[in-house]
């Protein structure tokens, strides 16, 4: 890329397949969403087995109340309590009520040690909203507290940082189409602390030779291709570079200091006769969309199990 042909006059076009290869291929994408499907599904089976209340939520706004009998009592086949010695059964507790309709509805809710008999009255609880959600007063209409959600946590910071990854491909899609083509010289380079998988990233300090694609003649840039050895780098905290290391890079008008090198382009991009961005032959942008489609796949199915 570095001996390619410069890029065209911005704004030039790029195409559909490189725009995906690049948003979607993006470190921090491919990480939060892997991180994300990962573990959403064994969430949902986590959740599922032990029968969370996934409408725990509507009982949060104004309850209606009436009175219900006891039609059917029965170990739930869980304890409560966390040491061997406290724990004790759950039973799960069906009955029926009306409401003001005179609609007859079937609930049910747990109880530790709860165990009214058949036929018992009680007084039973239900959003005005949805009156077929029902739980006896004072008992969970779940096994276990819908703190277990906080499993959710994961997956969550998966998603959050899928979406900034998405976001920062979107910038560089932005630069590849507004970017302006320059030319500069490598001065010094250094090793960070961030990385690309197991490769370690390298910041770069680059003087710009006679453009007007900044305010400054110098910018930094993170590549994993460095030009020192890794030896050097791992022994000194900055390493100056020989002269006469020139590179092709992309420098944003907008913001100066944001600019990377041709040859670090995500997708392995060429360019046309024309000057425009098209995706190479021999990337697969469908692989950079795999782990977006497995956390697709899972919310899909965190939502069906949320709404059965």
């Amino acid at each position: 890329m570095e001996n390619a042909p410069l890029p065209g006059t911005p704004p030039r076009s790029v195409s559909a397949a490189l725009s995906l290869r690049v948003r979607f291929g993006h470190g921090l994408a491919v990480t939060g969403f892997i991180l994300c499907g990962l573990t959403l599904s064994p969430v949902i089976l986590l959740l599922d087995s032990f029968g969370v209340d996934t409408n725990v939520h509507q009982f949060f706004g104004r309850l209606e109340t009436t009175e219900g009998q006891v039609t059917r009592v029965g170990f739930s086949g869980t304890y409560y309590g966390k040491h061997r010695l406290d724990k004790r059964p759950v039973n799960r507790v069906e009955f029926t009520y009306r409401t003001p309709n005179g609609t007859q509805h079937t609930g049910y809710s747990y109880g530790v040690e709860y165990d009214p008999g058949p036929g018992a009255r009680v007084i039973v609880e239900y959003p005005a909203a949805a009156p077929a959600i029902a739980r006896i007063r004072g008992h969970s209409r779940s096994l276990i507290s819908p703190w277990l959600l906080l499993f959710l946590l994961a997956p969550g910071l998966g998603l959050v940082i899928g979406v900034a990854g998405v976001a920062a491909g979107g910038r560089r899609v932005r630069l590849l189409r507004r970017g302006v083509a320059a030319q500069g010289t490598i001065v010094s380079e250094e090793k960070t602390d961030e990385g690309t998988g197991s490769r370690p990233l390298y910041r770069q300090s680059i003087e710009i030779e006679g453009t007007a694609a900044a305010s400054r003649n110098r910018v930094a840039v993170l590549t994993a291709t460095p030009i020192s050895s890794p030896a050097d780098l791992e022994s000194r905290a900055t390493v100056e570079v020989e002269p006469g290391h020139v590179v092709r890079l992309l420098v944003d008008p907008q913001r100066p200091e944001v600019a990377f090198r041709m040859s670090d382009l995500p997708g392995s991009p060429q360019i046309t006769p024309r000057g425009d961005f098209v995706i190479s032959p021999a990337s697969r942008p469908i692989l950079a969309l795999a782990p977006t489609a497995l956390s697709l796949v899972s919310l899909v199915a965190m939502v069906c199990w949320w709404i059965s």
